[in-house]
């Protein structure tokens, strides 16, 4: 299925809660001064809990991906803005919202990677309902998840190089062929047993 996709996906970025709090967190940071909101995250919608790989203003690092106002952030392909959740029918009665959390603003741009699909978002929470959202507010929250999903690329990035050199180390190792690897100096950084 299509969300059987986007799981691999997630996976491949090999995030967890708070994972990515010291990359991250200066953006969330920023977010909540220049939208005047409490709470700033960067979410992955995972497959049963939404949790949160960066996040200021709020002790939780996870909740149910079923009431996770990310979770619908992830079938758009333009930021999610509910301006009073109190009196959006879809969402009046979300625990998120009734319950202690008391969330009245959401605005949520989705992360979208390069295989085209949505990891999660870059999301603003307060506890009270806001007049607009203006255009120019939905710029600035696209440019934030733009940045936040550089920082989280280049980590998918490493971790493939790895999982590649990994593969290589190994298939080398097993080989009786002479392997030697240099750098671009010309420095030999790598031999296995029949180079030897």
């Amino acid at each position: 299925t299509s969300d059987d996709s986007r799981l691999r996906a997630v996976a491949a970025y090999g995030l967890s809660p708070d994972v990515m709090q010291g990359d991250l967190e200066p953006l969330n940071r920023l977010a909540s001064a220049l939208f005047s909101v409490p709470t700033s995250m960067v979410s992955v919608v995972a497959e049963h809990q939404t949790f949160f790989a960066s996040r200021v203003g709020i002790s939780v690092c996870e909740v149910d991906r079923r009431i996770s106002f990310c979770h619908s952030t992830i079938t758009k392909d333009e930021p999610f803005v509910i301006l009073d959740a109190s009196q959006n029918p879809n969402f009046h009665d979300n625990p998120l919202v009734n319950g202690p959390a008391h969330v009245r603003f959401y605005a949520g741009a989705p992360l979208i990677g390069p295989s085209g699909a949505a990891i999660g978002s870059f999301c603003l929470l307060d506890t009270r309902p806001r007049e607009a959202f203006t255009p120019a507010d939905v710029a600035n929250l696209k440019l934030l998840a733009t940045l936040a999903l550089d920082k989280m690329e280049l980590r998918r990035l490493e971790r493939a190089e790895q999982a590649s050199n990994n593969r290589f180390r190994q298939m080398a190792g097993t080989s009786p062929a002479g392997i030697i690897c240099a750098d671009h100096e010309g420095i030999i950084r790598f031999w296995n047993q029949g180079a030897e």
